[in-house]
């Protein structure tokens, strides 16, 4: 039981998403057009005769402050239905901060998690919010509650010649302790770092090769001050090509992520498991956006994703990807992003298949 409780908590805590701050030229630029933005989004998948669903939706805020400066604000809320127990309400707030210091190609940044959403679950809704963690369904909401979260960096840019740019970075994250499900005690994630490396190189006028190495270690979880689970390192390792024409942009993406295997709490030490419990991942995402017109754009993608099977639920699967995304210019600053997606896949070594489908109208007003 108790190594089942670990299990639980490392699926919802520590299998995040795959964002990381990307070393390349783009990153070392401050938009100067303020944006203020709404993404209500659907999200439904359904396996044998087993369907649940997320409503959700994002509200941010991007103001720039200066050439060298911005901040940001975001927002959301969302609820569950289907063959799940009713999770719902509002989640942590994020405010960040940018500050470019362009005569040495740096980038300070802060994030800050603010924690206003739901905590102290009831068991049910523990359950269902494993569910949402899990990084296989991509829920807009992956998580409604947790505690404090400080997350300064720095990246540096250094250019090696007009079509060369070396780029260097380190994070750290600060979590605090919070109290996740019901009676059952203070938990209090272990804080990380993350080390990234990347290289940029113009291909002629109109393309461009990056990449990335990105490492991250992970401290130690306690529950009510013992320890109770130590994370195995992560490796992200990202490739990606892009050209245009004329106004037309073709992506190539490629990702892998692999991770060491973890340590849980067997009495009162910390015990090496013999299985990797986040899968290793591979990742290939292809777009093509083309600007119809001054009031219409669209991006069409494509991306099959390939998890390694271990010992963590929804392990094995091979997923592909299709979806559109257009935007119609309504006014001058104002513009409206659809979403449309749907998803495809099988465990390689069973009969089971897994499908979802993503949708969603939005509302963006620049200034």
């Amino acid at each position: 039981m108790k190594l089942t409780i670990v299990v639980l908590f490392f699926s919802m805590f520590v299998l995040e998403s795959n964002a990381q701050p990307r070393a390349d030229r783009e990153a070392q630029l401050i938009s100067q057009t303020g944006t203020l933005s709404v993404m209500p989004l659907y999200q439904r998948w359904s396996m044998d005769s087993v369907a649940f669903a997320e409503a959700s939706s994002i509200v941010s805020l991007y103001y720039p402050v200066s050439r060298e400066a911005s901040v940001s604000l975001r927002g959301a809320f969302g609820s569950t239905s289907g063959d799940i127990s009713s999770l719902g309400g509002v989640a942590d707030m994020e405010l960040s901060g940018t500050y470019h210091l362009e005569s040495a190609n740096l980038v300070f940044n802060l994030g800050i998690g603010i924690p206003s959403g739901k905590k102290e679950l009831t068991a049910d809704e523990f359950g269902t919010s494993l569910v949402l963690a899990n990084t296989l369904f991509r829920f807009q909401i992956p998580h409604f509650g947790e505690g404090v979260r400080l997350s300064p960096g720095v990246l540096w840019a250094l250019p090696m010649s007009e079509d060369v740019v070396l780029g260097f970075g380190l994070t750290y994250q600060y979590r605090g302790r919070f109290e996740p499900l019901q009676n059952f005690g203070k938990y209090d994630p272990g804080d990380e770092v993350s080390a990234t490396a990347g290289f940029e190189v113009r291909i002629g006028d109109a393309s461009s090769l990056s990449g990335d190495v990105i490492y991250t270690h992970y401290g130690v979880d306690k529950l009510n001050d013992a320890d109770f689970f130590s994370a195995g390192d992560k490796i992200l390792s990202v490739l990606q090509y892009r050209t245009f024409f004329d106004l037309d942009e073709l992506l190539i993406h490629g990702t892998y992520r692999t991770r060491a295997k973890p340590d849980v709490a067997l009495g009162r030490i910390l015990t090496p498991l013999k299985d990797r419990l986040e899968p290793a991942l591979g990742e290939l995402f292809v777009s093509y956006s083309s600007e119809l017109s001054k009031n219409f754009s669209t991006q069409f993608s494509l991306e099959g994703r390939f998890f390694e099977s271990t010992a963590v639920p929804f392990s094995g699967f091979t997923l592909v990807e299709v979806g559109v995304q257009p935007t119609f210019v309504l006014a001058d600053g104002i513009s409206l992003p659809l979403r449309l997606k749907y998803v495809y896949g099988n465990v390689t070594s069973t009969s089971g298949a897994l499908s979802g489908i993503e949708a969603g109208v939005g509302l963006v007003l620049s200034y």
